[in-house]
């Protein structure tokens, strides 16, 4: 028997990857009012906002994820990359550093923590956890390649190169 949510869940999905943000919307009420809590619904929100643009309106659902939901990363990395993209960056450093305590080798928090460092303008900081990216996920590309682009900010050309040679 299929699970009461995923049917809102896989209704809010197509309405979303149509754009259709109005129906998305009205989709998702009536599925929080049967499920208030449930993760992938939250989830479900948090992308019906970011689709239609409403950060503020997402990050609300990344504090929903983290207060119901706080063993898993979804709540962090959302609502940091939503205090990211509202340029809020300290707040997405702090929010991300809360994340990263439970989950210090998640990739998506990583990157999101290098992306915070990098709107603060703390290349150094950035390239900290591309490092960490590097270390924990050496089969991952974005760690070398966000490492790269840091050194080259940081004007240091032959790190960056064999960074990128050793990544590739």
């Amino acid at each position: 028997v299929m699970a009461g949510w995923k049917v809102f869940v896989d209704k809010i999905r197509t309405y979303v990857d149509s754009k259709n943000f109005s129906e998305a919307k009205s989709e998702l009420r009536a599925g929080l009012s049967c499920y208030p809590h449930n993760l992938n619904l939250l989830i479900a929100a948090s992308d019906v906002y970011r689709g239609s643009g409403d950060h503020e309106k997402s990050l609300e659902y990344g504090e929903l994820l983290i207060a119901h939901h706080p063993e898993n990363w979804n709540g962090y990395g959302r609502a940091a990359q939503d205090l990211y993209v509202l340029q809020r960056y300290e707040e997405a450093q702090k929010k991300i550093n809360v994340g990263l305590e439970t989950f210090p080798n998640r990739v998506n928090l990583l990157r999101i923590a290098s992306d915070a460092c990098r709107g603060l303008g703390s290349r150094e900081k950035s390239l900290e956890y591309g490092e960490l990216l590097i270390a924990h996920h050496p089969d991952n590309w974005i760690g070398y390649g966000r490492a790269a682009q840091d050194l080259c900010a940081l004007k240091r050309y032959e790190e960056a190169q064999e960074k990128i040679n050793f990544g590739l």
